[in-house]
């Protein structure tokens, strides 16, 4: 993929892209608990509802039978974890609809015999296929959920660390598939408390203005370009415009990858981490929001380039290796 080619099409893709003010940032984790959890969920006893259990287990064993996975009853546990299943549910998140993250803990040894295609890759290579696919087709059905009288974004991923979802310290876990709480969310524990002090308010401090910085210069340079002829001058624009944008990528993928080390066993400390305080901090001050909307318009223009150049995305070195492993076990 040439650079010039990529960067025009970097150029395109920030164009009609919206790039959120920072005003409108949000984050739940910040919002007063509410004294129950969350009726369209949970009866008055803290159980699930029978129909929203249902949907969530059916959607996701309809859709991995569809791709061939057998079996699968048998080597995944599911969980309803994070704020949905807090008393955290209405926080404010910047949208009407809330957010449910399903997470899936697997029984490799049972997965590889029931699933004899996947002998020979590893847990980890499964587990980013798997998410891809979770990501790229499912999501999109089930990014407007109802249940009751309320409206979800339901997400699903496979819980990379473990198979016990204990292992990554969330602070509220629903076993779906047992129908019963793993860890149950604790009222007299109420997150409406800012464990943030002075260091880590400096730090987000200085997250917001390295944002703001990015987000200037990429504007400054999008409303010059359209006056720039070809040459040397749209030339150094453009270099400035790929600079920036990989900057910004970077910066989201510190503060999203670091948030993931927070519920991670021996270190991590969950909930109350500084790296997933951090993370929700920059929700709310609308940094996260800024570098999402910049790390959108450079996968788009790198698919665009690609595509262009080669007839279509190139995959990823992850993705060869699992071909090429899959079409070797095929041969056997």
């Amino acid at each position: 993929m040439a650079d010039s080619h990529y960067a025009e099409e970097l150029a395109k893709a920030l164009s009609v892209t919206e790039i959120p003010e920072f005003k409108d940032g949000a984050s739940g984790y910040f919002s007063k608990p509410r004294k129950n959890l969350d009726p369209a969920l949970f009866t008055e006893y803290q159980n699930m509802h029978q129909h929203v259990r249902s949907v969530i287990l059916r959607t996701l064993k309809r859709f991995w039978e569809t791709l061939g996975y057998r079996a699968c009853d048998t080597w995944a546990t599911v969980w309803l974890a994070g704020s949905g299943a807090s008393y955290q549910w209405a926080g404010d998140r910047g949208h009407g609809d809330g957010d449910l993250d399903v997470l899936m803990g697997i029984d490799w040894p049972t997965l590889y015999q029931t699933n004899p295609r996947w002998s020979g890759v590893g847990p980890n290579d499964i587990t980013t296929h798997m998410d891809n696919e979770l990501r790229h087709l499912l999501w999109p059905r089930t990014a407007h959920t109802t249940f009751g009288a309320r409206t979800y974004e339901l997400t699903y991923f496979i819980n990379k660390n473990s198979s016990d979802i204990r292992d990554i310290n969330p602070y509220a876990a629903y076993n779906v598939t047992d129908d019963a709480w793993t860890v149950r969310p604790d009222p007299t524990t109420a997150h409406d408390q800012d464990p943030g002090d002075a260091q880590w308010y400096a730090a987000i401090s200085r997250d917001l203005e390295a944002a703001i910085t990015v987000r200037a210069a990429v504007t400054q340079i999008l409303t010059d370009l359209p006056h720039l002829s070809p040459g040397p001058h749209r030339t150094t624009a453009l270099r400035r415009l790929r600079t920036q944008v990989a900057y910004g990528v970077g910066f989201m993928d510190e503060i999203h990858g670091n948030r993931h080390r927070a519920f991670e066993r021996p270190l991590g400390k969950g909930y109350w981490d500084f790296n997933n305080w951090r993370w929700q901090a920059d929700k709310r001050n609308g940094v996260v929001g800024v570098l999402a909307a910049i790390e959108r318009a450079h996968k788009d223009a790198t698919e665009a380039a690609q595509t262009a150049s080669h007839g279509g995305a190139l995959a990823t070195a992850d993705e060869l290796t699992l071909r090429a492993v899959m079409t070797y076990r095929g041969t056997q």
